[in-house]
């Protein structure tokens, strides 16, 4: 089994996240002791009762964000808070693929309100830009957001027209074959181009012509730049993987995975099995690479729908994001192994498009 290389993934540091109740009946001294910047805030009925006692903990100004999975209970907090306008209001991913069209961010106006990621494209009713929670932390189980952290409605309008696209392709077809669409989708599309024009492969270094444009960490690791300029790395692939998938058309269980310096995809398929879907060592280990570019010539399912024994062969794909208990074993290949002429019609499979930028393999 060839081993992975790393991939740069902005990180941030995890605070520790105290819970409201934690501050119920303690004296001012105990509470700046206990005091975080993050708090999460468990129930409304407890909120509204404690709602001084919340106004007390921030007036010492070291908390500037409240979490909660309850959107009622920030826009309670919305409401009546006065003075407070620094906060953020982080509504917490309940993990569920539903209509989101009652979330009203607009009346966030005194605080900033931040929706998950995966909300995105299941709430028409968004500010110009809207800040966005990317992932929830495993061990605290509250969300920790990186730098990526708004999208506009132009760009959610962007990207609905690929996904509209897509869907005309597979309209009543399995989670398997949806999530297909959109691996061949990337697959056809996108190439593998780190910050400064260097990437890590396994064959050795390759060094990209960006035709002096400025390959920075923050373009590579956006989903935009994936979805319209057909570049990025791994935290860039996984989030447009999740996009393209989570969303009313497609209505598959998608979430982005974080961990060990990589993103990549957990999906729930029709049986209520999850298993983990990386477009990225699609990409980045395709057997059919064009020459001495990080860029699928042709389809490869190597990476897709492998359970927790795969993921532990493999390497690096431990999430230190929250994640439901992932299928032992991979998924039977002789569900998705693009063979069949009906599956065909739905994919491209060969004669990808040839890479965005030139590039070299430096071994």
């Amino acid at each position: 089994m060839i081993r992975p290389v790393p991939r740069p993934v902005i990180k941030k540091k995890v605070e520790p996240i105290y819970q409201f109740h934690d501050f119920i009946g303690k004296s001012d001294e105990e509470i700046k002791t206990r005091m975080s910047r993050s708090i999460y805030i468990e129930d409304l009925h407890s909120l509204k009762r404690n709602f001084d006692l919340l106004k007390r903990v921030l007036s010492f100004k070291q908390c500037d964000k409240l979490y909660s999975k309850n959107y009622e209970c920030l826009t309670f907090i919305e409401s009546e808070l006065k003075d407070y306008e620094n906060v953020t209001l982080s509504l917490v991913d309940d993990y569920q693929n539903k209509d989101r069209s009652s979330l009203d961010f607009a009346i966030f106006q005194k605080t900033t309100g931040e929706i998950p990621f995966s909300y995105v494209l299941w709430n028409p009713i968004l500010q110009e830009t809207q800040h966005v929670s990317l992932y929830t932390m495993t061990k605290t189980l509250y969300p920790s957001t990186t730098a990526y952290n708004q999208i506009s409605k132009e760009t959610l309008k962007r990207i609905e027209e690929i996904v509209h696209h897509l869907a005309m392709k597979y309209q009543g077809n399995s989670a398997i074959y949806k999530t297909m669409v959109v691996s061949d989708y990337l697959q056809d599309f996108v190439q593998y181009v780190d910050a400064d024009n260097i990437s890590a492969g396994i064959l050795g270094t390759y060094i990209t012509d960006s035709f002096g444009r400025d390959i920075t960490i923050p373009l590579t690791v956006n989903p935009e730049t994936v979805l319209f300029e057909h570049f990025g790395v791994c935290a860039g692939i996984g989030n447009a993987t999740t996009l393209l998938l989570n969303n009313p058309s497609f209505n598959v269980w998608t979430r982005s995975m974080y961990g060990d310096n990589h993103v990549w995809n957990v999906v729930m398929l029709d049986d209520g099995q999850y298993y983990f879907v990386d477009n990225t060592w699609c990409i980045t280990r395709n057997k059919h690479q064009y020459s001495e570019s990080l860029k699928a010539a042709s389809f490869s399912s190597d990476y897709l729908f492998f359970g927790s024994e795969t993921a532990k062969q493999i390497g690096h794909h431990n999430p230190a994001t929250l994640c439901p208990t992932l299928s032992e074993n991979d998924l039977n290949s002789n569900l998705y192994e693009p063979t069949p002429m009906e599956l065909c019609k739905t994919l491209k499979l060969q004669d990808y498009r040839p890479p965005v930028f030139p590039s070299r393999l430096q071994k």
